[in-house]
């Protein structure tokens, strides 16, 4: 069971992952299609202009990919260290890499605000559930 628990972790860094390679290689297209400067672009002043709506749909992707889901990592290592994982902690950590891979899905292709905001809120549950069941058993 520990074994399925942990998969939960590369599985999602592995979504992280692909989304860092199709934003990237995005980004760097949309650079050599007008022949941006890339320390100018790095830059983020007025006179560069922004990246088309589907690159910075992957960019923030990407971006979110690096914040909710370290808070993942954390408690899944915690639980793991401590010897809890249980069938629960099983089922919670891969609902919220599913829910953040849809949410990828959405965020990447259809981009509708509401549908990501709900996923995004299940998947803070999912987290806040992880995280109060862990110290309810460590303080135990």
């Amino acid at each position: 069971m520990q074994s399925i628990f942990l998969a939960s972790i590369p599985a999602l860094a592995i979504l992280t992952f692909v989304i860092t390679i199709i934003a990237f290689t995005a980004r760097a297209r949309y650079m050599m299609a007008k022949k941006m400067n890339p320390q100018k672009a790095g830059l983020h002043t007025k006179d560069i202009p922004p990246p088309p709506t589907p690159t910075r749909q992957l960019m923030d992707n990407y971006n979110h990919l690096l914040e909710q889901p370290t808070v993942f990592y954390a408690i899944a290592i915690a639980i793991a260290v401590a010897e809890h994982v249980d069938l629960a902690y099983v089922w919670m950590a891969w609902i919220y890499v599913a829910l953040r891979l849809i949410h990828s899905l959405i965020q990447c292709t259809i981009n509708k605000v509401m549908a990501r905001f709900y996923i995004f809120m299940l998947a803070w549950l999912v987290l806040g559930v992880m995280s109060a069941r862990e110290i309810y058993l460590l303080l135990s």
